[in-house]
Order: structure tokens, then C-alpha cells, then sequence
């Protein structure tokens, strides 16, 4: 008997070429608890190893987080009366250690999971987080359908630190250089473990690659 007989199970089985969720896994089925705030995916990729993580994505990016916006849904069938979950965030980018996000610039960007519709509850991949505002992550994610940069779910954001509402000087951005998760990122840019797919183009507002 299962413990939870309210349990809504939504099952996508979606291909990373059209980056519909914006995950970015590729296949994956994801169980929706309406009374847990964890949703289950299977991965086709070792989500903690951060070498696998970068072959995957598009951009590998130390950010720092302005704010954290308002859950926005979008549905992904036609079945799917409500939508799934993404949190809409103001990062300015700092440094772009892989992919051609414009630096020194802010931008918003979709992060997958967020608070369910019309609760307090908030939805999220087992082990995930969503980061907070002065937050510095190293961020992982992809080109969305639309050319719009997304952020990963679990392990998409790697907290380096929080630095309140102080100025980011060159004392701040030495810790930065030295911490354990900004050299493994660097480190994972360098071997990262391949993943062949179809990568999609990012829109030129966000590209460095623009005219």
C-alpha cells in the first residue's frame, strides 16, 4: 500500500534537443508528490560529478544573484493543467568559464523548480536549492527552447559564498579565486566528460558573440 494515495505522478519522457524543461538531463521520468516538495528524476548524466555536469551544459558561469523573482509555469503537454515550476532569477555574470554568456552583465534567467501553484510549498529536485539574493554560485545550465538561458536543477548552482549588500572588491573576488568551488569548476571546464546532443543557439541579447 502506498503511503501516499494523493500522490499525482506526471511522467515526460523528453528529448534535451528541445530543452523543454529546461533540466537539460535529456530522458528522465519526474514523480510529482502533491504533499512533498521533492521531485524525483532519473538522470541520464552523474549529476554530482561536476565534469559530467559541464559536458552537458551550455555555459558554466560564476554569477552573482541580484534577486530571486516570482515561479513562473509552463506547460509542457496538453495534459498538463497547471505547468511546471521555474523560479525567474537576476544574475549578473561574472566570469564565463564555458560558453558565450556576455560578462559584467545581468540577465534573467529561468532555474528550474519553484513554489507550487497557489502554496507555500516549495518544489525542487531532490538535493536541490534555490540560491538567494547576494548569493556567488558557480552555475550550470543550457540554452532553453526559446534561446533563453536556463539553470539547471540539482547542482545547477554550486554556493560559493554571500556577500550581503557589500561591493565585490578585489578582497571578495580573491576568496572567490581560492574556494574549492570555483577551482573544480575550472578544473571540470578543462576534462569535462563529453555529451553529444543537439545544442541550441543562444539568443544574441545574451551572447558576446554578437555583433
Amino acid at each position: 500500500m502506498k503511503k501516499n494515495k494523493t500522490k499525482t505522478i506526471i511522467i515526460c519522457l523528453l528529448l534535451f534537443a528541445t530543452v523543454i524543461t529546461g533540466t537539460g538531463f535529456g530522458f528522465y521520468h519526474m514523480y510529482l508528490t502533491a504533499k512533498s516538495n521533492i521531485m524525483d528524476v532519473d538522470y541520464v548524466i552523474d549529476v554530482d560529478n561536476p565534469y559530467a555536469m559541464t559536458g552537458i551544459a551550455d555555459f558554466v558561469f560564476i554569477g552573482r544573484v541580484n534577486s530571486v523573482s516570482k515561479t513562473k509555469y509552463e506547460k509542457q503537454f496538453a495534459e498538463d493543467n497547471i505547468g511546471t515550476p521555474y523560479t525567474l532569477l537576476n544574475i549578473t555574470v561574472l566570469e564565463c568559464l564555458k560558453g558565450n554568456l556576455k560578462e559584467n552583465e545581468s540577465f534573467q534567467f529561468h532555474k528550474y523548480g519553484g513554489y507550487y501553484w497557489g502554496t507555500k510549498q516549495l518544489v525542487l529536485e531532490d538535493g536541490d536549492f534555490l540560491p538567494e539574493g547576494n548569493d556567488i554560485c558557480v552555475f550550470y545550465g543550457a540554452v532553453r527552447h526559446d534561446g533563453t538561458p536556463g539553470i539547471y536543477g540539482k547542482n545547477g548552482n554550486i554556493k560559493i559564498m554571500n556577500i550581503g549588500n557589500s561591493i565585490l572588491n578585489a578582497e571578495k573576488f580573491d576568496k572567490i579565486f581560492r574556494s574549492d568551488e570555483y577551482n573544480i569548476a575550472v578544473e571540470a571546464c578543462k576534462k569535462e566528460i563529453p555529451f553529444d546532443r543537439t545544442r541550441i543557439e543562444l539568443n544574441a541579447e545574451y551572447s558576446d558573440d554578437a555583433d
